[in-house]
């Protein structure tokens, strides 16, 4: 258990079973301090200060970025000064318990692509302060949880914005002074990856060209986005139902494995299991599943109302005139991050032109969502923000983190 809280921490304090001023550091743990004695090998154990760390969101471009500056690479030209000055603060931030930057699948997928994938991962893992989020699929399945609740129980629903909630560590544990890695080797999925990004990109070229071809009004698109969740979760329903199949009849483990997680399915399940719940069972909790996919709860979920303003907001700039070459092959990526994580982190950084979309309107006052948005279109009100949290920090907090990480 720990001893009284912890106000000072010299390098070297006296052992109270011995008397001899070697006491040192030993190891930091949830919230606490243990620090041994040299001599006799007595250990104490001692409290830390509660933090209240913000969670931060940075993109690919950026994690890379500070990466290959750490190397010794060039950021970025236009931004050497900003790259520079923004991996100062976040260290410092992060290294005074201030803030976390979580790793996620998303960064995951891009990192593996990346020439220097394992050196990249493991950057973000450091920078942004041994923390990761859910992956994905676990965010979207709980926000469709609530909304099911919600559906059953005819109700609006009620969408926790709770960081902790999409977190697979604990927010506010001071940072162990080892940082523990495996190295695992994915570039055996690097083409697959590749080739999904590749289907992706030129799916979403075919659909700009009809956005440019019809050009349909911003609410009109806006309208078809948000009521296509049942028509798509159908589909894809019944995709899942014949790769299964198909499993099955050739005698495929590995397919039957891929199938068998299958996100779409997982949700099939979970919303059929609530559908029990309330009374309803065999087929009639099958059309359960079904009515609340076409329900007004089902558009309620963070992350399909921002990705579909997005797309909307693509359509109208299609429509305008934007050219096909500003849909970036990592602009899906980006529309998903932010549609997975605005809703709940304090802070993201993104995509330049997903940024300039986020201050059109009606996006700029129709959607809700608790990150502040920062981007290279404006890097000056990044760092200021920064230094607004480093201003911000607890003294002792402060002293704490410098004796015990340097």
């Amino acid at each position: 258990m720990p001893n009284k809280p912890l106000f000072e921490m010299p390098p070297f304090t006296v052992c109270p079973n011995c008397g001899k001023e070697s006491l040192g550091i030993l190891s930091v743990g949830g919230n606490q301090c243990s620090k041994r004695c040299y001599e006799c090998r007595h250990t104490v154990y001692e409290g830390l200060p509660e933090l209240d760390k913000k969670v931060l969101y940075l993109d690919q471009n950026l994690f890379s970025a500070l990466y290959k500056f750490e190397q010794g690479g060039r950021p970025p030209p236009g931004h050497e000064r900003f790259i520079s000055e923004v991996h100062r603060l976040l260290r410092r931030l992060v290294l005074n318990q201030q803030i976390i930057m979580p790793s996620s699948d998303i960064h995951l997928d891009e990192s593996i692509v990346f020439h220097e994938s394992e050196a990249l991962r493991l950057a973000i893992e450091m920078l942004g302060g041994d923390a990761s989020f859910h992956n994905v699929h676990h965010i979207e399945l709980s926000q469709a949880i609530a909304a099911a609740e919600a559906f059953f129980e005819k109700r609006d629903p009620i969408h926790s914005s709770d960081v902790d909630g999409i977190l697979l560590h604990d927010r506010n544990q001071w940072l162990p002074r080892l940082h523990i890695t495996v190295n695992s080797d994915f570039s055996a999925f690097a083409d697959e990856i590749r080739e999904n990004r590749g289907r992706g990109h030129t799916a979403m070229q075919s659909i700009f060209d009809k956005w440019t071809d019809e050009k349909k009004p911003f609410e009109e698109v806006l309208s078809a986005e948000l009521n296509s969740t049942v028509q798509a979760k159908t589909g894809a329903l019944l995709q899942f139902f014949s790769n299964y199949s198909s499993s099955i009849e050739n005698a495929d483990p590995m397919k039957f494995l891929n199938v068998i997680g299958n996100p779409i399915f997982t949700e099939y399940k979970t919303v059929r299991s609530l559908a029990g719940k309330y009374g309803f069972e065999g087929d009639e909790a099958d059309k359960c599943v079904l009515s609340f996919w076409s329900s007004e709860q089902a558009q309620t979920l963070p992350h399909h109302r921002v990705a579909a303003y997005f797309f909307a907001a693509i359509a109208r700039r299609a429509a305008n005139g934007m050219k096909r070459n500003k849909l970036t092959r990592g602009m899906l990526n980006d529309i998903r991050a932010i549609s997975t994580y605005a809703h709940y982190v304090d802070a993201m950084f993104i995509d330049r032109e997903c940024a300039s979309m986020l201050a059109e309107g009606p996006l700029n006052t129709e959607l809700k969502y608790k990150a502040k948005i920062f981007s290279f279109a404006d890097p000056t009100n990044f760092i200021e923000y920064l230094k607004d949290i480093d201003e911000g920090t607890d003294p002792l907090v402060g002293c704490l983190a410098e004796t015990l990480y340097g």
